[in-house]
């Protein structure tokens, strides 16, 4: 192998895309108008297995539905949910703008309909909503497994948000009105006729949108790409695998003439996005290595040939005959680097995740 230039990552941490187009457009406080609502039905089924849940809403005659917002534009659906020992909630689901159709002359007048055979909109099918002369009508079903909302236990509470442009109409059910028909903890919930709340949350973390006291909102219950679970920006550490392909791969192994694409000597590929692949439980089609496999994860790091090449060029001694020449050709990689790909070959070689000795380690210069 040989190198070029240092090490690819300068640092270690970098910002994620959504944290960073945030900051750019100067994401600020961005309140919704709410628009509390009655339910008249809420049904829940989870326990049929994924395919066959089921979630349906209903509110009629609610005088907050009537000017509705052009729902081609911006359309995301929430909902939340407590039960006795935990809380949950769905991803934010964008619904898909070319799926609506305008009711009435013009095109919106008398509301709008989405409609969705295959549900790949977070297992969205249906959503009506009409105004009318005593008060709009909302309708929401989701069926099948891409509908997230799998509560576990018992519901104490749940809340449903729909935000169209602008309005914000949500729907709260916590125990204290409303007629439950059925409130299985094995996935069986409904409710009948339940009241308003008296406003919408002003701020839901995952719910997509810059909120009052956010900072940034990947629109997911985890939180993603640089914006954590409490809505605030934070670095996002690039896994163990990551950081090895970047500090020791990248700038010493993929390269032209050695394991770069097009010149992958011994038929081994290590550029990003396929050395993986070419390393974990593949044979080293070697006859003279000393042990059989490329990466053999999970093992002691002298099971593996890869460690054991690079080695012979770090450590020489007891490493020096690996069976073919040391690695890489040019200037070996540090001792602590070579140390970190051995602590990740023994905690499995992890595609994702972090190996906190390893991280550690690779923080150093590699070469």
């Amino acid at each position: 192998m040989l190198r070029k230039g240092g090490c690819m990552r300068a640092d270690f941490f970098k910002l994620g895309t959504i944290a960073v187009l945030a900051g750019l457009l100067g994401a600020g406080t961005a309140l919704a108008d709410p628009r509390p609502i009655d339910g008249k039905l809420l049904k829940l089924k989870t326990d049929k297995g994924p395919s066959k849940n089921l979630f349906l809403f209903k509110a009629v005659k609610q005088p907050d539905i009537q000017a509705i917002p052009d729902p081609t534009v911006d359309t995301t659906l929430l909902l939340r949910w407590e039960t006795s020992d935990s809380a949950g909630r769905t991803d934010a689901i964008n619904l898909d703008s070319n799926l609506w159709k305008g009711l009435g002359k013009p095109a919106g007048s008398s509301g709008w309909k989405y409609s969705d055979r295959d549900a790949t909109e977070g297992g969205v099918k249906v959503l009506l909503i009409k105004p009318g002369a005593k008060g709009g009508l909302l309708k929401i079903l989701a069926k099948g497994a891409a509908w997230t909302g799998v509560p576990s236990g018992s519901l104490t509470a749940t809340h449903l948000d729909l935000y169209i442009g602008d309005d914000q109409y949500c729907a709260t059910w916590d125990g204290s009105t409303g007629d439950v028909k059925k409130n299985d903890p094995a996935g069986f919930f409904l409710v009948k006729d339940f009241d308003a709340p008296g406003t919408c949350a002003d701020a839901i973390c995952g719910n997509g949108r810059v909120e009052s006291g956010e900072e940034c909102d990947s629109g997911t219950a985890a939180g993603a790409d640089g914006c954590n679970q409490n809505c605030l920006f934070e670095p996002v550490v690039p896994s163990t695998f990551e950081t090895i392909q970047d500090k020791i791969f990248n700038p010493g192994c993929a390269l032209a003439g050695c394991h770069g694409s097009g010149s992958e000597q011994g038929n081994l590929g290590l550029e990003t996005g396929v050395s993986l692949g070419n390393l974990v439980n593949i044979d080293s089609f070697n006859p003279q290595a000393v042990v059989p496999l490329r990466i053999d994860p999970g093992v002691t790091r002298d099971d593996s040939y890869l460690f054991r090449k690079i080695a012979a060029r770090t450590l020489g001694g007891a490493y020096a005959n690996p069976g073919g020449a040391g690695m890489p050709y040019a200037d070996p990689v540090s001792a602590d680097c070579l140390q970190a790909l051995g602590d990740w070959i023994e905690a499995g070689a992890p595609a994702s995740g972090n190996v906190a000795a390893a991280d550690t380690l690779l923080i150093n210069a590699c070469f």
